[in-house]
């Protein structure tokens, strides 16, 4: 391939043309989850929330979607951070409750990394928690 058609089939881009492609390409769809309360049976009818991920891999995107929103003064990305972390906060809510009244959780909807790391860190020294996860803690 020569280098004209190479330029032809990738224009140059921006950098910041560049993080946007990159940073969009990573924006999913978020959906509420249900948080019922009651007996266990009603609790596995519960929908989990859609879209939520808490990994090492995607918190990193996440922060890296919050620095290109600053780069870039871009409000949708940030917004989209915000919301998926206030879901991913709401559902941690609504496992630690089923953990505290069953002794078990279900639909996890990928936070069960969210769940050990936070139950390690309170067992460790129950201070420094990451702020979404301050108001899931018992007063």
């Amino acid at each position: 391939m020569t280098q004209e058609n190479l330029s032809k089939e990738h224009p140059v881009r921006s950098i910041g043309e560049l993080l946007r492609v990159v940073a969009t390409r990573q924006i999913r769809e978020l959906g509420e989850g249900e948080y019922q309360r009651g007996d266990w049976h009603t609790v596995l009818k519960s929908k989990p929330p859609k879209g939520i991920q808490w990994d090492y891999p995607w918190g990193v995107t996440l922060y890296g979607l919050l620095r290109v929103s600053e780069i870039l003064d871009d409000k949708n990305l940030e917004a989209f951070v915000l919301e998926h972390n206030r879901i991913a906060a709401d559902q941690f809510a609504y496992l630690r409750w089923q953990r505290d009244t069953f002794g078990q959780y279900t639909n996890p909807a990928g936070m069960e990394e969210l769940i050990r790391e936070c139950l390690a860190t309170q067992i460790a020294s129950n201070k420094s928690l990451p702020l979404f996860v301050v108001k899931c803690l018992p007063s």
